[in-house]
């Protein structure tokens, strides 16, 4: 869990626990990957 845990702090969310907002938006653009999966519970 340490690992997921390392990934969401810099912003690179799993499936649980996702990466916060703030953390996220410091991810460089090239590396962003959130799309708009209203489907994907």
């Amino acid at each position: 869990m340490k690992v997921k845990a390392a990934l969401v702090a810099v912003g690179h969310g799993t499936k649980e626990p996702k990466a916060t907002e703030e953390a996220y938006e410091s991810v460089h653009p090239c590396c962003k990957y959130r799309e708009d999966n209203s489907d994907d519970n």
